[in-house]
């Protein structure tokens, strides 16, 4: 993997990658039937979605552990996140903070329509076995701050107790004085460039 972050070399493992568009999000795969590497972009336009997709990246729903889950959790303790809180509810403190300061400096309320967080996952098969994962997500993380930026990550956790290993990285997209989701990721067409 290379070390210099760019659009075209964070996610040039393999010459064949290209970038295709599924259900909304932008993604990054190589040829349709490997699939060895993908990054998926998702809009979180609610506090409640946000939530939701925080408690799964920190492992607080119950449900999804266990016999009936899609998680395995004898595989959990292997997770590990990439930034310094660790709850959920930490986490949301941050987030109403945030708003609430966003609230008083501009003396109106957050648009209802507007994107408060965007989510970015990058994914390996588990098939592909001859890359350095923790420096792949490492460098992915890196990456990101820069493609992202000024949206500040709120979270980045690394799983390796799902089909494939992957990290979630959450970026708030709301700062004391603007709201920047357009800025941050509102252009997937210039996604569809990298490639």
């Amino acid at each position: 993997f290379p070390v210099t972050i760019s659009r075209h070399n964070c996610l040039a493992y393999e010459r064949s990658q290209h970038l295709a568009s599924h259900e909304g999000a932008a993604m990054i795969s190589s040829a349709p039937a490997k699939r060895p590497l993908f990054l998926n972009l998702q809009k979180i336009k609610t506090l409640t979605q946000l939530r939701r997709a925080l408690k799964h990246n920190k492992r607080e729903i119950a449900k999804e552990l266990g016999a009936g889950g899609h998680i395995d959790p004898t595989k959990s303790h292997l997770n590990y996140s990439l930034t310094g809180l660790s709850t959920s509810l930490e986490l949301m403190e941050h987030v109403h903070q945030v708003i609430t300061s966003y609230k008083n400096r501009l003396k109106r309320a957050i648009r209802h329509d507007a994107v408060v967080a965007v989510e970015v996952v990058f994914s390996v098969s588990a098939a592909k076995a001859d890359i350095d994962l923790k420096k792949y997500f490492n460098d992915c993380f890196a990456w990101s701050l820069v493609e992202f930026a000024p949206a500040s990550p709120l979270s980045a956790d690394v799983h390796h107790d799902e089909a494939n290993p992957h990290l979630h990285v959450i970026f708030l997209c709301v700062t004391d004085s603007r709201l920047i989701a357009s800025q941050v990721a509102g252009n997937k067409r210039a996604y569809r460039d990298w490639e």
